[in-house]
């Protein structure tokens, strides 16, 4: 699925920017929500003729949320706290990522991320002190982070277990 405010023009203009970077220098963050309605099965077995139900309350429940920095060769760091982040958490965050990352051009120097309102906090501005490059993704556009691959499997793993 593609969602109808995705920008083909935009999304070309990423990855034309981002493709001189080699894949060591780059990390990938974003964030995440499970709740009890993520772990229910979507599929089940019964007799012939007869349809599947479970009993299942209709509350969310505790929500966990979970915002890992994902790099070529895996998570090299991940925040996973109850409830929703905001700018303060996220602001928590970048500083437990930073000894990290490194200057560009080494590796990990590079940290992409959507565009959300919370990443626009002025800590993400100084990384470029730091000689940190960051890269926004385009709006309408998780297809080109990594790391949604990431959730999908955790996802399904929580819902078959």
């Amino acid at each position: 699925k593609v969602a109808a405010e995705h920008n083909a023009t935009t999304c070309a203009e990423f990855k034309h920017n981002i493709a001189d970077e080699l894949p060591e220098r780059l990390v990938f963050i974003n964030k995440s929500r499970v709740d009890l309605w993520t772990t229910y099965r979507l599929n089940g077995w019964a007799k012939k003729g007869a349809r599947a139900t479970v009993s299942a309350r209709f509350q969310h429940g505790q929500g966990y949320s979970i915002l890992p920095a994902l790099t070529q060769n895996g998570v090299i760091y991940a925040d996973v706290r109850q409830g929703a982040y905001d700018s303060a958490s996220f602001i928590q965050f970048i500083q437990g990522l930073l000894p990290y990352m490194n200057p560009w051009p080494e590796r990990h120097s590079v940290l992409v991320m959507d565009n959300c309102q919370i990443h626009h906090v002025d800590q993400v501005v100084c990384l470029s002190f730091r000689g940190i490059i960051v890269y926004y993704l385009p709006p309408y556009s998780p297809d080109l982070n990594p790391i949604e691959e990431s959730f999908s499997f955790i996802k399904a793993h929580l819902q078959r277990n």
